[in-house]
């Protein structure tokens, strides 16, 4: 009986390692970095134009990231496709350095980017509310776009990683950089924007863009703000650590079966 419990216990533990993880997020699902940044229901959305927009996080547990969960919205509720999701690692850059002589930290040296295929992510709806749309401009030559009350419908995409550059270091601090490209709407007139929802939570610095520090020619990381109150905007995220082992599950989870059961 003992040997049946064993390959039992042996056979579970090995489905469950060889099967594909649950591509959503949700609450009380495990984390690799500070805490989950929730969207904001009646925050905004954010698109960095032709550029991307990077929001720093600081790592909890080394190891390899395996899925990042985004929220985000599209322009008036238009909705379309996505062609191309490109994520981007980078270290930190703190302020007042050699390296940074600006008041905010800022993305560092690159560490990887990667762009994902399509089979690798997937998208289901959230609940949304009043949301504005923001486009902050670059500073130079595109004006800001800042639309209020613009779309209530909000959804969470969720992406897999399987590439050892994406590896991380207990209590560092990086910054995710994403670039979404969407196809054109339904309607040829109508060409549709995916923007980076605003997140409840905030930590340490601004998410930042890319553009051009006001009555300079000097482009730069720069941190992104309320457009109407000036206050510090985050954006939308979570990162998650690699699945459990079957080997875990075999030695730690499976001798769970050979003890009394009692609530968890």
């Amino acid at each position: 009986m003992k040997r049946i419990v064993m390959a039992a216990t042996l056979g579970a533990a090995l489905l469950i390692a060889g099967a594909p993880a649950a591509a959503d997020w949700d609450d009380g699902d495990p984390v690799k970095m500070h805490f989950p940044q929730h969207p904001d229901p009646n925050g905004w959305d954010v698109t960095g134009g032709s550029s991307q927009l990077c929001d720093d996080f600081q790592c909890i547990q080394t190891g390899y990231i395996k899925d990042v969960h985004l929220w985000g919205s599209w322009k008036g509720d238009r909705e379309a496709s996505i062609v191309q999701i490109t994520l981007f690692l980078y270290g930190n850059l703190e302020p007042n350095t050699a390296a940074n002589p600006y008041l905010w930290s800022m993305p560092g040296d690159l560490i990887d980017s990667i762009t994902i295929p399509s089979t690798d992510w997937t998208i289901r709806p959230w609940p949304g509310g009043d949301q504005g749309w923001y486009y902050p401009g670059d500073g130079l030559n595109n004006e800001p776009n800042i639309i209020r009350y613009d779309h209530q419908m909000t959804h969470q995409i969720n992406i897999k990683i399987d590439d050892p550059n994406w590896y991380q270091v207990k209590d560092e601090i990086y910054w995710l950089g994403v670039w979404v490209v969407p196809e054109d709407a339904s309607d040829p007139n109508m060409q549709a924007y995916w923007g980076w929802k605003t997140s409840l939570e905030h930590f340490m610095d601004d998410a930042v863009y890319y553009g051009v520090i006001p009555g300079t020619s000097l482009w730069t990381w720069l941190p992104l703000e309320d457009p109407y109150t000036g206050q510090t905007l985050d954006l939308a995220f979570v990162i998650t650590p690699e699945p459990i082992t079957a080997a875990l599950l075999v030695g730690g989870g499976g001798a769970l079966l050979f003890r009394k059961r009692r609530r968890r």
